[in-house]
């Protein structure tokens, strides 16, 4: 399992041009949680227009931090170093792009996400989130049914069905895809995650959002964690021969 050591001493991101000063108040106050941190001391810039799109209160933030910000301007060669020192070793596969490749990369990743926007793909249909939140909880209904009637492997099959469909809701409403606020977004998550499976939505975000901050990162991102079931780089396989799990 990844265990993380959660920063606490102040960094900086850059965004928008603006290097911004991150405390530990600022920190504890982000709502999404520690994923913030997968990008100290480096641009940030694509990672927060995708992460916050249509969040006021996102951009309010980086406005008051702005206003509060401090004289910090390291060279470029200072800034390049540490993004490729934070991204090079510890990312799986093989990682050889210069600055430019990258400078080129986010600029196509921001056209396309804007098209996106404009052509209306980012608008969601209240019909399809209303037929599949209805669907995971007749599943439900229908597993408690056969349960009661004593057809137990027939309704551990729906339930398994009902809770795979309610998975993907929580993965939904905690990315915050079908409601414009955040607020009606986090709400139904606590009722297909919490209430309907048993486990917490912010622990899910805590988890899943730096899975999207600092994708395929070894000993970040938990979502590449499968041990004791697959091993994804070779430090997996010194792991579980250290715990007689291979």
């Amino acid at each position: 399992m990844v265990i993380r050591q959660v920063i606490t001493e102040p960094f900086h991101i850059k965004i928008n041009g603006k290097w911004l000063y991150i405390d530990q108040e600022t920190l504890a106050k982000h709502p999404g949680g520690i994923a913030m941190t997968a990008y100290r001391e480096t641009d940030a810039t694509t990672a927060f227009h995708i992460f916050h799109s249509g969040s006021k209160l996102a951009y309010q933030m980086i406005t008051e931090i702005s206003a509060n910000n401090v004289d910090y301007e390291p060279t470029k060669e200072q800034e390049v170093s540490k993004t490729l020192s934070v991204l090079s070793d510890e990312v799986v596969g093989n990682w050889n792009l210069d600055e430019q490749r990258i400078e080129t990369i986010n600029q196509n990743f921001n056209r396309f996400r804007i098209k996106m926007q404009k052509l209306g793909f980012f608008e969601a249909s209240n019909a399809f989130y209303v037929r599949k939140i209805c669907e995971a909880i007749g599943l439900l209904s229908l597993a408690i049914f056969f349960q009661l009637q004593q057809r137990f492997i027939l309704s551990a099959l729906i339930l398994g069905l009902a809770w795979q469909q309610l998975g993907w809701l929580i993965h939904e409403y905690a990315h915050h895809q079908h409601f414009r606020s955040h607020y009606w977004n986090d709400l139904i998550s606590y009722i297909v995650g919490n209430l309907l499976q048993g486990f917490s939505s912010g622990g899910w975000k805590e988890q899943h959002n730096m899975h999207h901050a600092a994708t395929n990162v070894i000993g970040r991102d938990g979502d590449i964690d499968l041990l004791p079931f697959w091993a994804i780089v070779p430090s997996d396989l010194q792991v579980s021969i250290l715990y007689n799990i291979a």
